[in-house]
């Protein structure tokens, strides 16, 4: 019953948060779909509840993750989710692809070595929190905006670095571990940088190098 709780809790929550912002996007004013876009980007990582409460420990870990990578190709390739979809490609945007893998990536390295647990919860809330408002910051300031590369921002850097320490804080609510003001200052710098040389893969990046800091640094439960 357990395992049905947790499949049931990490969809309904996917369901749930697309039909949401879905329907917040209709009665809006706001014809731009990309802050929508990023806000289920952001938002997806509390997946993590139920997948944690009910599933780790187990593969049903990993399946739930993978099963997003294959819901997510088909709507890139058929234009399904349309609150997922860039405004100029629909049906091209393989950012939530990407991201579904990087997530999966991470199950399966805290399922088959379950030490790096909070390391991996780390790298996907970086993932969702820091890379998702980078984008968002970078957008909304470009007028006013220091490039660091052709397509990253010094505001958009900025941002991944606050908002994967905000990320950071929000997973320990969730799941409790230990850390001071050095590591997590050196996570969300991490982030900053991993967002700006990881250009088209920061959702590769981002995770993964955060991960690794956070590996490296003895970030573990309580």
């Amino acid at each position: 019953m357990r395992i049905v709780f947790g499949y049931l809790g990490s969809y309904l929550f996917v369901i749930g948060l697309i039909v949401a912002i879905s329907t917040i996007k209709k009665f809006s004013k706001i014809h731009s779909n990309e802050a929508f876009r990023k806000s289920v980007h952001i938002l997806t990582a509390f997946t993590w509840i139920p997948m944690y409460e009910y599933l780790f420990g187990t593969w049903h870990f990993v399946i739930v993750p993978l099963s997003f990578v294959i819901i997510t190709g088909l709507s890139a390739r058929y234009n399904i989710i349309a609150i997922v979809e860039r405004d100029n490609a629909p049906g091209s945007n393989l950012g939530i692809v990407h991201y579904s893998i990087s997530m999966t990536i991470l199950c399966i390295v805290a399922t088959s070595f379950q030490v790096y647990l909070i390391p991996c919860g780390i790298g996907i809330f970086a993932l969702s929190f820091g890379d998702g408002t980078a984008t968002v910051f970078g957008q909304a300031f470009r007028k006013n905006n220091l490039h660091i590369t052709k397509t990253k921002t010094l505001v958009g850097s900025i941002a991944c670095f606050i908002f994967t320490i905000a990320g950071t804080l929000v997973f320990r609510i969730f799941t409790p571990f230990q850390i001071t003001v050095v590591p997590l200052l050196i996570i969300g710098t991490t982030s900053a940088m991993m967002e700006i040389v990881g250009g088209r893969y920061d959702n590769y990046s981002v995770p993964i190098g955060t991960t690794i800091a956070a590996m490296l640094m003895r970030v573990s439960e309580v």
